[in-house]
C-alpha cells in the first residue's frame, strides 16, 4: 500500500513533527528544571538531570503539595 502525496508533502510534515517534538522536549527540560530547582538541586545538576528527564532516560518527579505555591495551586 502507498501513501498518496508528493515527497515534498512528506518532508514538510516531517520538518513540522521534528519542530514539534524538539518544542516539547524544550518545554519538558524547563518543567523538569524548574521542578528539581524548587526541591533543592543544584542548578548544575538540575539542568542535567532535567536533559535526562526531557528525552525519556529518567521518569518526571512528582509535583506535591509543599510546592504548590510554585505552581500557581493556592492550596
Amino acid at each position: 500500500m502507498r501513501l498518496a502525496g508528493s515527497q515534498e508533502v512528506f518532508s514538510t510534515l516531517a520538518r513540522r513533527f521534528a519542530a514539534d517534538q524538539a518544542d516539547s522536549e524544550l518545554d519538558a527540560f524547563f518543567e523538569a528544571y524548574a521542578l528539581l530547582q524548587s526541591k533543592g538541586y543544584a542548578p548544575d545538576t538540575a539542568a542535567a538531570l532535567a536533559v535526562d528527564i526531557a528525552k525519556g532516560r529518567v521518569p518526571m518527579g512528582e509535583k506535591t503539595t509543599r510546592f504548590a505555591g510554585i505552581y500557581g495551586d493556592a492550596s
